[in-house]
């Protein structure tokens, strides 16, 4: 997929190697950009799952091969825009345009194997003496790539063959010469083409979609099977849901710092293993994916902020909040219960929760430009828009975790005021009863629910 180099016996200079890892960042940098921009519109679960983890390794591939750039004298920031060939630019462009998942799979197949052989290209031309931080460099990136194929193969479309469009995008970019292939000098920037932001996530059709308001329909689970109902709600209305809303703030907005872009991935990445121990799980309890109704609530009340510091206030700090009291609060129901196995695992679920909020609170104060009265302000602005929309939470706020996660006393305190005033609405619409799980409101249906 790389041409030849015309002097193979000579050994790269710094500038050259710079410009070479400069490509390698640019080509990662796209592939991220472009998951992110797949994820929501991808209506397989496994799909999304797929691309969560994938989202992740790319950002940690980034971050290896940018700290290669500053020690080769080039600022890390965007290392690679000025390298690519413009032929390859375009490839880059036209995956955005791609729709199908088969398409999609194997165009990021091909991609991610076209910065495989970039990165033994380099190695070839490298004197691994003078250069011995690039090796170090190129181990990891290799590394993250071997893991990239293993998620890739998880994927079912991934095995099958790409149609007319796929096809067309694999030619161009073995046309383009892959990312290897310099770019000419004095050449125009090539800009960016990006995703669109998504409405509405998509899902695959075997899956039952009600509207958040009327989840979970007539369905009620019977006793037997009231935990596996719980898991698989959680699974596919909260942790896939999550996958999507994350990932969906890198897409809208493109130029917020990296740094927050890759702790966004590494939720994401969280997010879908989660879902995939809670479907191990049901599975373990002798249930099915896609056994139940399913609504996308949380991705509804994502989409009611319009700022990075709005939507991060929604998703990471409130949301994610009364997540992690439903995490505490689920984990000692099942402990009192004997179930000491679902018990554990919504312990890391819930430790991972922590870290989800700390995200919230360190780029709120980003963005709010350190001003802890604007913080608060916009906090309770965003509770108010949720509360209008029947936002609601039944379980017990966790002050310690909280705080452990950044949050302020007074944030806390209006965590705690939401819980009082939706056990009050529930009081009076079920006079003397605190209403069956699965039977209130988007945010409250079921143990755990609330939990991203």
């Amino acid at each position: 997929m790389t041409t030849a180099d015309p002097a193979a016996g000579e050994r790269i200079s710094v500038d050259e190697a710079a410009e070479r890892w400069g490509r390698i960042a640019y080509a990662f940098e796209r592939a991220f950009e472009l998951t992110a921009g797949w994820i929501p519109t991808v209506p397989e679960t496994l799909g999304k799952v797929a691309l969560g983890h994938l989202l992740y390794l790319d950002a940690l591939a980034v971050d290896a091969v940018r700290d290669r750039l500053a020690g080769l004298m080039r600022p890390p920031e965007g290392g690679g825009d000025e390298h690519p060939h413009a032929a390859y630019a375009a490839f880059t462009n036209e995956a955005v345009d791609l729709r199908d998942s088969a398409d999609r799979a194997a165009v990021l197949r091909a991609w991610h194997a076209d910065i495989r052989s970039a990165v033994h290209t380099y190695l070839d031309r490298t004197d691994h003496g003078w250069d011995e931080p690039s090796l170090r460099t190129a181990r990891t990136v290799l590394g993250l790539l071997d893991d990239i194929d293993t998620r890739l193969a998880s994927w079912g479309p991934a095995a099958k063959s790409p149609g007319a469009a796929g096809t067309s995008l694999l030619g161009l970019l073995e046309r383009s010469g892959g990312c290897a292939r310099p770019g000419t000098a004095g050449q125009d920037a090539i800009e960016r083409r990006r995703s669109a932001p998504v409405r509405t996530p998509l899902r695959q059709p075997d899956l039952t979609v009600l509207p958040a308001d009327e989840f979970p329909g007539g369905f009620r689970p019977e006793p037997g099977e009231l935990m596996r109902y719980q898991l698989h709600t959680i699974a596919f209305t909260v942790e896939i849901c999550a996958v999507e809303v994350c990932s969906q703030v890198i897409v809208r907005h493109p130029d917020i710092p990296w740094e927050c872009k890759r702790d966004l991935a590494r939720q994401v990445d969280d997010e879908a293993r989660h879902f995939e121990l809670l479907a191990r799980r049901v599975t373990e309890l002798g249930g099915l994916m896609g056994d139940y109704p399913i609504h996308h609530g949380i991705w509804d009340y994502f989409t009611l902020g319009t700022t990075p510091l709005e939507e991060l206030c929604i998703q990471q700090v409130i949301q994610e909040g009364h997540g992690l009291d439903a995490d505490v609060v689920f984990a000692d129901l099942c402990r009192k219960d004997g179930d000491r196995v679902t018990a554990r695992l919504f312990d890391f679920i819930g430790a991972d929760e922590v870290g989800h909020v700390r995200i919230g609170t360190t780029w709120m104060r980003h963005f709010a430009g350190g001003d802890d009265d604007r913080v608060l302000s916009v906090f309770e602005d965003c509770y108010r828009r949720l509360e209008e929309h029947a936002f609601g939470s039944r379980f017990v706020v966790q002050e310690k975790e909280r705080l452990l996660a950044g949050m302020t006393r007074a944030q806390v305190a209006r965590a705690r005021q939401t819980v009082l005033d939706t056990m009050a609405r529930t009081l009076r619409k079920t006079p003397g009863a605190g209403g069956a799980p699965g039977t209130v409101t988007r945010a409250t249906s079921g143990p755990g629910l609330a939990a991203c």
